[in-house]
């Protein structure tokens, strides 16, 4: 029995999420923004707040995540530190897609000799992990919430760039862009109405799935050390300034740690689905 060319792409099409893993996804993220947005609406008390009578309290009515070293609420901790946490993980996402795409476009229409050099330092910054360029990064730079995001940002950057290089290609030698170069001698004019807006269609997938990235390495630059410092809530410091205190106080580490992983877990099925409701749309 013989498998067309369409039944062949169909089989390598990735498995697509639970519709109800999606929604879940989708409504943690919500929450995850509201927080963001408007702490005060979820947790009205003070994040900076110290009691240190009510130190290491387990989970209660009155501390629903219990309370930190310092007698701390952890609930409002989390709620208030969801601001910073997604907001670098935001804004370095948001850099690394405006040099990825840059960097990505002028590989893409460039001659053979520019794509040729870019590919290879695309390739040779891929082979190292983000979160170790990163930390090269912030060795100049210095630590800080602004240099935490160029850090991850530049570091995140070839990631697009690849997308964006690859996309441009395709587009470029496809028979409308050929026709609108025949039409038109401004080849600015091609590039801006018609391969760039073309090639820009597969990047929500990536960036989709680079935010929950972008998060995450927040998160253990800034439990280094590199991020925010204590004693502003944010999910990597809170891990930081807790996870001494494991054995006493397992509530203040295991909270501020989930928050990462839910976050970072729902941006990856979103991704995932989005990406796999593109791949159905690009079939034949």
């Amino acid at each position: 029995m013989t498998v067309t060319a369409g039944a062949r792409a169909r089989v390598r099409l990735p498995l697509p999420a639970p519709p109800l893993a999606v929604w879940l996804a989708a409504a943690t993220l919500a929450l995850a923004a509201l927080a963001a947005l408007a702490p005060d609406l979820l947790a009205g008390g003070d994040p900076l707040h110290t009691d240190l009578p009510a130190a290491h309290r387990p989970p209660s009515p009155a501390h629903p995540l219990g309370t930190d070293q310092l007698g701390r609420d952890v609930f409002t901790r989390i709620v208030h530190g969801a601001r910073l946490s997604l907001l670098i993980g935001v804004a370095a996402t948001a850099l690394a897609v405006a040099i990825g795409v840059g960097l990505g476009l002028v590989a893409g229409i460039g001659g053979r000799f520019v794509d040729a050099v870019a590919s290879r330092v695309f390739d040779l910054l891929g082979a190292f992990p983000e979160i170790l360029l990163a930390l090269v990064l912030i060795a100049f730079t210095g630590t800080g919430t602004a240099n935490l995001v160029l850090a991850i940002g530049i570091a995140a950057a070839p990631r697009f760039a690849r997308v964006m290089r690859a996309e441009t290609r395709a587009v470029r030698g496809s028979e409308y862009v050929a026709q609108a170069g025949l039409l038109t001698r401004s080849r600015p004019r091609v590039v801006v109405r018609h391969i760039l807006p073309n090639a820009l269609r597969s990047l929500p997938v990536v960036i989709t799935l680079g935010l929950g990235t972008s998060i995450l390495g927040a998160a253990a630059l800034s439990f280094l050390g590199f991020g925010p410092q204590p004693p502003e809530p944010e999910w990597g410091s809170m891990l930081a300034e807790a996870h001494g205190d494991l054995r006493v106080a397992w509530w203040s580490v295991a909270f501020p740690g989930a928050a990462v992983t839910v976050v970072v877990l729902a941006t990856t099925v979103l991704g995932r689905h989005a990406g796999h409701r593109f791949e159905r749309r690009a079939q034949p």
